[in-house]
């Protein structure tokens, strides 16, 4: 009877650990859920619209200018996309920008000049390595459960990342 227990407890464990170790795709971890990319995606994108607005208005430079224009008509596109999806989807696109962006934007707001083309080049750095890295986990396998969110994320990686690199251009000029 000895025997039976002993085997039926290494039985039990070996079944046990190698039931655990299995590869079940249905149990990938998700890096973040739908409506918070939603949100985070659109207050990203909103600010590089009124930013890109800004700089229109107020940029000295005219790279600052056109990098500005750029970002209105880009992003602008983008945010009208967004919110298609996500009202077919049943998630809602906010209306205000996040702390982050808020700060971001307060920051460039009172300045003028070549102080707003120096502090705009460093932060369209700095706000399109976010996205880029935002796009990119929603984009991802693990990213968003909802197809439709992770194929728009995929789509718009590419130009986000086109504007990566146009932003540390524009960042190089300005700010030697």
């Amino acid at each position: 009877m000895k025997k039976y227990l002993i085997f039926a407890f290494v039985y039990l464990t070996i079944s046990h650990f190698v039931l655990s170790c299995s590869d079940d795709d249905d149990t990938n971890p998700v890096m973040m859920d739908n409506q918070t990319f939603v949100s985070t995606a659109a207050s990203s994108n909103q600010f590089e619209i009124m930013a890109g607005a800004q700089a229109v208005e107020k940029g000295s430079a005219e790279a600052v200018r056109s990098y500005g224009e750029h970002m209105v008509n880009d992003h602008g596109k983008a945010g009208e996309e967004l919110k298609a999806i996500a009202e077919t989807q049943g998630f809602t696109v906010p209306m205000e920008l996040a702390a982050k962006e808020k700060a971001n934007l307060d920051q460039l707001t009172p300045l003028t000049g070549e102080a707003f083309d120096k502090a705009f080049a460093q932060i369209m750095v700095k706000s399109h390595e976010e996205a880029v890295l935002l796009f990119s986990e929603a984009a991802s396998q693990s990213g968003v459960p909802n197809s439709a969110l992770r194929t728009w994320a995929n789509e718009k990686l590419p130009t986000l990342e086109a504007h990566l690199e146009d932003a540390k251009a524009l960042n190089t000029q300005i700010n030697p």
